[in-house]
């Protein structure tokens, strides 16, 4: 008896000195609170309100100042004294938003959306103080609610100096951008770097070169300081791939290598090549099959007699990978005859890096940083910029012919406009994310006067909604859509969007995994992230201010294919055509009729799986009907007929023998939400998804599912005379079908 008692007393003793040592350890240590003064009531802290006090200081010191110096109308000394005075601030950006300095653990997620919801936090925040207190025998003299509306304060305060400091970073880019990376600035420096003549123009010249090289640090640290390394043939380019003058700031630098016009193919790095635990199988295949794209396209654009050069960039490619797509290019098919391709490889990664002892940037590149990082260092002035995925139909130089591209040196194709792609459930911060990038991060009255800066848009100014890049804008901001991109092609002129270009990439470099991960919310295309944030593309131009306009073509996606036969319409299905296809294509807004290029998706999932991807076309494209044939048993009596139920194929054989065959194109109609049809048998959306097809694997089966999306699209929503919308039918010429045969026939063959 007299050990169970001593061992139960030794069991208590363990478990209060073990209790006490888990309240000591893992619940946090709280002194005694100061006693509140009432009567001390917080001032309140609104953290949405505090944004209309932001302004750029040296806005600040001109609006006030009355030195005429301020004011020059020469740019270049407007320039110098802005930088020269944000230098003499020992102006720095914090890249990094720590709330919590005692906090190591650095969290994909750097803020608490929730400070956005004020009741939210300060609920949860009490919560929390009274699981905290539960064991303080003085819990019932703490005000909670006091002790967390303080602390909401605190926390407010430090996300609004968070904000101040995204401004002030995308405030001085802008400014940078118009003072160094634009086609008057850069003419004006270059001009000036060849005339000796003018001891004040070059004084002036070699303090904007310092302050371009000071601020570039400053600004953009992701940037290495290095140039790309440009290889053709096997051998490096030593005229292009040069070392950077140590006099010379790099975005001058970059200018004045920037010659002519081309072509330019960035290889978007895959997601598992960004993870070091990827399996080597699945990120070999996913290489392979770019390379594998891309050649395909080579091979178009020879057909075509492409004669702009053409730039493959990229940050890691096999030496055999460049010996396929060079002997694509180059190699002599005495059958075709087709020209050989000017070709040349050229390797971004030595220009950047990914940690500086003032931030640690985005480890991943995705499609659109890709494609920034490449226009920023490829050698053309002008370029088209084209993905894996498309089969261009027109001569690509004429696109550089468009009027509104030579005017602001953009131009975008627009996706297509599904309803997907319109947010519905939005992130806690997601509308106070959007007001902060649309009124903060765009130019403002002060940026116009000072720097004639554009203004951007507001959707209630009547005055510049004739602008359709405005529409499209209005699209992302006051509707909700992301996406807004056709990634296939786009055409630059990088001393018009140098500026733009820079913002992009800041935007992903710096705040990836930050307050902007709110508004963009991860949409998964083709089971790839990296196609996620294409709409940093548009906004670093538009954020910038350099150019009037973001230009877009006035048209949206369209697809080209063959009409659904009226058998395996939808039910009920009366005014609207269907066609439906993997591959979506643009239309030229010079007539909105002629087919400017296609993707390749619905020959890619051909290939991945012929089997499979023809027993869901044949379910498509065949169709049952009865025919009326003579009595078998009295053939010569006309008045008896036996009515037979037989199988129509034809749609199915010519799809057989090709799987893309235009002969019909739908515009659908742009939505911005359903339509109600109110009875009306007709689909209420323009693009619907159809999920079997996203089944196709490859032949062999492994893997997650490869096949790219299939759409049906719908040239009517809805009763077209009451609520609906009706958009395009196109029935194509004979001559463009064969031709358009012909360009698909090249890009399937081996």
């Amino acid at each position: 008896m007299k050990f169970h008692i001593k061992k139960y007393v030794i069991v208590t003793s363990i478990l209060l000195s073990v209790l006490l040592l888990f309240k000591r350890q893992f619940l946090p240590f709280q002194s005694n609170p100061k006693p509140i003064d009432n009567n001390n009531v917080p001032i309140s802290f609104d953290l949405i309100k505090q944004r209309n006090k932001f302004e750029n200081p040296i806005y600040t010191k001109w609006k006030s100042s009355t030195n005429s110096l301020s004011l020059d109308p020469d740019l270049t000394i407007r320039c110098n004294d802005y930088f020269q005075q944000l230098n003499k601030e020992n102006f720095q950006i914090d890249y990094n938003n720590n709330n919590d300095n005692n906090d190591n653990n650095n969290d994909d997620k750097k803020i608490d959306p929730f400070i956005y919801k004020r009741k939210k936090w300060l609920k949860e925040r009490i919560r929390n103080l009274r699981k905290q207190y539960k064991f303080d025998k003085n819990k019932d003299k703490y005000d909670f609610e006091l002790m967390a509306q303080m602390e909401f304060i605190n926390v407010s305060k430090k996300q609004s100096n968070y904000e101040w400091n995204i401004y002030q970073h995308f405030s001085h880019s802008r400014i940078f951008g118009k003072c160094f990376a634009t086609a008057t600035t850069t003419a004006t420096a270059i001009t000036n770097d060849n005339d000796n003549s003018n001891s004040k123009l070059n004084s002036n010249s070699k303090l904007k070169q310092e302050l371009c090289k000071s601020f570039v640090k400053k600004l953009y640290p992701w940037m290495s300081g290095n140039l790309p390394i440009f290889e053709k043939n096997g051998k490096k380019l030593e005229k292009l791939s040069i070392e950077l003058d140590e006099s010379n700031c790099i975005i001058n630098q970059i200018n004045k290598n920037s010659k002519g016009k081309g072509i330019i193919i960035p290889l978007i790095q895959n997601d598992n090549n960004n993870n070091n635990n990827s399996n080597d199988d699945n990120k070999s295949i996913n290489d392979d099959q770019q390379i594998e794209n891309i050649g395909r396209l080579i091979k178009v654009l020879r057909a075509l007699n492409n004669t702009l050069p053409i730039e493959i960039i990229y940050m890691e490619l096999t030496l055999n990978h460049k010996q396929k797509l060079n002997d694509i290019a180059t190699k002599f098919d005495s059958q075709s005859n087709f020209i050989k391709q000017d070709i040349t490889f050229v390797d971004i990664s030595p220009t950047i890096t990914i940690t500086t002892t003032t931030t640690t940037t985005n480890t991943t590149i995705s499609h659109s940083l890709m494609i920034a990082l490449s226009s920023i260092f490829t050698s053309f002035q002008e370029f088209i910029i084209l993905n894996q995925h498309i089969i261009p139909l027109i001569d690509l130089n004429e696109f550089f012919n468009n009027e509104r591209y030579k005017l602001n040196g953009n131009y975008f194709f627009k996706s297509p406009s599904k309803l997907k792609n319109r947010i519905i459930k939005f992130n806690i911060g997601f509308h106070e994310i959007t007001s902060f990038m649309k009124n903060q991060l765009t130019p403002n009255k002060y940026d116009h006067q000072y720097f004639n800066l554009n203004i951007g848009f507001d959707s209630s100014n009547n005055g510049n909604n004739n602008n359709d890049g405005n529409v499209v804008i209005d699209r992302f901001f006051n509707y909700q859509f992301n996406n807004l991109i056709d990634s296939s092609l786009i055409i630059f002129n990088k001393w018009k969007t140098l500026s733009g270009l820079l913002l992009s990439c800041n935007f992903e470099f710096l705040y990836y995994k930050d307050l902007f991960n709110i508004r963009f919310l991860p949409t998964t295309i083709n089971n790839n992230n990296n196609e996620n944030s294409l709409d940093y593309l548009w906004l670093g131009q538009y954020i910038s201010g350099i150019n009037d306009q973001i230009i877009f073509n006035y048209n949206y996606a369209i697809i080209a294919g063959i009409l659904t036969p009226s058998q395996n319409l939808p039910k009920d299905l009366i005014e609207s055509l269907e066609i439906c296809s993997s591959s979506f294509g643009q239309l030229s807004d010079n007539n909105d009729i002629s087919l400017l290029y296609i993707t390749s998706h619905q020959l890619q999932n051909w290939l991945i799986n012929q089997k499979k991807f023809l027993t869901l076309l044949k379910n498509k494209y065949e169709f049952k009907f009865k025919e009326l044939i003579n009595n078998i048993f009295d053939p010569s009596n006309q008045l008896i007929k036996t009515s037979m139920e037989r199988i129509n194929s034809t749609i199915f054989e010519k799809l057989k023998s090709q799987p893309l065959i235009i002969e019909n194109i739908i515009r659908p109609p742009t939505l911005i939400e359903p339509i109600n049809v109110l009875g009306y048998n007709e689909p209420n959306q323009a693009w619907v998804h159809q999920e079997e097809f996203d089944k196709i694997q490859n032949n062999n089966g492994h893997g997650h599912s490869y096949g790219h999306p299939y759409y049906c699209v719908y040239s009517s929503i809805g009763d077209p005379l009451k609520e609906g919308i009706r958009g395009l039918s196109i029935n194509v010429e004979k001559k463009l079908q064969e031709k358009y045969k012909k360009l698909f026939e090249i890009w399937l063959q081996n």
